[in-house]
């Protein structure tokens, strides 16, 4: 039997956000792989069970998912259950916990006996984020070192993430290390015969996507632009847009995949920042690549180390001076790329390998 696997997450379902959906695809497909995995989660709906958030993913349920959702909405008393059935967990087995909020982690293992494998899941540099929004970052900092100090292994969502955890922390690094991508299902697999004339857009509309140095190219575009999954908050932000481009709330995560198979092509925005150079590998694109629709990208590292490792065609556009995303768009579109699929269970097994050094 393989050692025990706690998600040390604590994602809200149902919801469509993309740490959520990661979160959930990576125990499901370590669970399918025979790992005993524990999830732990918030719920946003007091009626729903484990089960039906599993079938709205088009997930089955599985013999070695033990995916519990906490027994109330309420914030404070669902942190309360959280604790307590982490440190259930901890005391009752020996295996591994794959962690991601590391200040949550470093106060359990304060006064929790040293019996777990540690494994940091890095997507981010905590301390380096606080110091580019202009906080200090010394209590972040620490509080890497001191999980570092504890830590088996440390896998990231790209290069440019390891590459800043190495950087930041040279000598505290542990030395079992590995870049796993996200990925995504097979059933986002798509193709369509009818295409749509339009050019869509998934996921939230964050300022630090760069969005607003892309709306005046995409108000000269010849085709219709469609944003799908902004917030109240972010389709207000947006304020009168012409006619041509619209704005829709998230849509059920079985429903995105006809969304993207049948238009023209697929906008991928990012800004030049640090974020969007090194420090992503967008959930959506994994899906955008899923299709056999044109993608239209952003010429950053992240994504040409993507395109690197996949050998999905993309039309690149500078994100900075974004007037070649124009040109692209006054183009014909070629009417078929070739798809390419990376499954959740592709991550798992290679995650597997890891836990198995």
């Amino acid at each position: 039997m393989r050692q025990p696997i706690l998600m040390g997450y604590r994602p809200s379902y149902p919801s469509w956000r993309a740490q959520d959906i990661q979160v959930l695809h990576a125990a499901h497909s370590l669970s399918e792989l025979g790992h005993p995995v524990t999830l732990l989660a918030n719920r946003t709906d007091p009626k729903i069970n484990g089960k039906a958030v599993l079938k709205s993913y088009g997930l089955l349920d599985t013999e070695h998912l033990d995916f519990r959702l906490s027994p109330s909405t309420h914030l404070g008393i669902s942190g309360l259950w959280f604790r307590q059935s982490t440190i259930q967990w901890w005391m009752r087995h020996k295996g591994t916990v794959i962690v991601r909020d590391l200040n949550r982690f470093k106060q359990l293992q304060a006064w929790l006996p040293n019996k777990q494998r540690i494994i940091i899941e890095a997507h981010q540099l905590p301390s380096i984020q606080a110091s580019d929004l202009g906080l200090n970052p010394s209590s972040l900092f620490q509080i890497e070192q001191k999980m570092l100090q504890h830590a088996w292994g440390l896998i990231a969502n790209c290069g440019g993430v390891m590459d800043l955890w190495l950087s930041q922390h040279p000598n505290h690094c542990p030395t079992h290390r590995m870049v796993i991508h996200n990925g995504t299902a097979p059933s986002r697999l798509l193709t369509s015969q009818k295409t749509e004339n339009i050019i869509r857009c998934l996921g939230s509309l964050r300022p630090e996507k760069g969005l607003q140095k892309l709306l005046p190219v995409l108000k000269e575009s010849p085709l219709p632009i469609e944003f799908v999954g902004a917030s109240p908050d972010e389709m207000a932000a947006f304020g009168n847009l012409p006619a041509h481009i619209t704005v829709r709330p998230p849509v059920p995560y079985p429903e995105v995949p006809k969304l993207l198979a049948t238009a023209t092509g697929l906008l991928l925005p990012l800004e030049n920042n640090r974020f969007g150079r090194s420090l992503t590998s967008p959930l959506k694109l994994w899906d955008y690549m899923a299709t056999d629709r044109p993608i239209l990208a952003p010429n950053l590292p992240s994504i040409r180390e993507i395109q690197s490792q996949t050998n999905r065609h993309m039309l690149y556009y500078e994100p900075d001076e974004p007037i070649d995303l124009l040109a692209h768009l006054e183009t014909p579109f070629p009417k078929r790329e070739k798809p390419f699929l990376r499954s959740w269970s592709k991550r798992a097994r290679e995650l597997s390998g890891f836990l198995s050094r």
